[in-house]
């Protein structure tokens, strides 16, 4: 076995040498690997073969997308998500980082966006994000927060790789918060989460008939504002 075959061992793909530059790296296998697992469940779904999931192909790019994975030039168009036509308001936000950030189909920097809503600081009660809607059948609501994908993440022997990470959870993380089910101004169901550690949080509720839904960020992991990617709404 040559260099190179031993260098495929365990990979999902082939490639050719120069691609392997990028395609050996484990992040880049773990999306392919996401990518893979979906589209085999796809298979299963409807009973084809991988060359079939093509006729799918849209399913299987927006179910990605609703997973956190990222695909260049593509937005969220989920029809089931109800956030898509919601009106969006904030109790703050810094200029450039609008609320309806959440909602725009872009959970990245991409071409000068932010895409993300940051609030001014974090009050005493909290930040708040709203989402209002008509009326609808809601049971799960999935919130995007930031990691700060600008620093590495490696396994690595270099001392010199080892010294450019930050320790620990990520401090733009959310720590804390709040997600409320609304009905007009009555409270229908809340659930707070804490000590979070997710970029992707999914909180799940009973089937709840509503027209709002509010997110609360209480703490974060040391960052002064609150900071999310996006809100989807099933």
């Amino acid at each position: 076995m040559n260099i190179e075959n031993l260098m495929m061992t365990g990979r999902i793909i082939s490639a050719t040498k120069m691609a392997m530059g990028s395609t050996r790296v484990m992040g880049t296998c773990a999306i392919g690997g996401q990518a893979v697992g979906t589209a085999a469940a796809m298979c299963v779904k409807y009973g084809c073969l991988p060359r079939g999931v093509l006729e799918h192909i849209y399913e299987l790019q927006q179910t990605l997308l609703k997973d956190d994975c990222y695909i260049p030039s593509l937005r969220n168009n989920d029809e089931s998500d109800i956030a898509r036509k919601a009106f969006v308001s904030a109790t703050s936000h810094k200029k450039g980082f609008e609320p309806q950030n959440v909602i725009n189909g872009v959970s990245r920097p991409e071409n000068g966006c932010e895409n993300i809503w940051v609030s001014d600081g974090i009050s005493d009660r909290g930040e708040t994000v709203s989402l209002a809607f008509e009326r609808s059948a809601v049971s799960q609501v999935r919130i995007t927060f930031d990691t700060n994908f600008n620093y590495s993440i490696k396994q690595t022997m270099s001392v010199k790789r080892q010294k450019q990470q930050r320790k620990g959870v990520s401090p733009e993380l959310v720590k804390d918060y709040t997600v409320i089910l609304w009905s007009g101004e009555n409270e229908i169901a809340r659930k707070t989460v804490t000590d979070n550690v997710q970029r992707l949080s999914v909180v799940d509720f009973d089937i709840t008939e509503c027209d709002r839904v509010t997110v609360t960020v209480h703490t974060t992991n040391g960052e002064p504002d609150a900071r999310i990617y996006e809100i989807r709404i099933y």
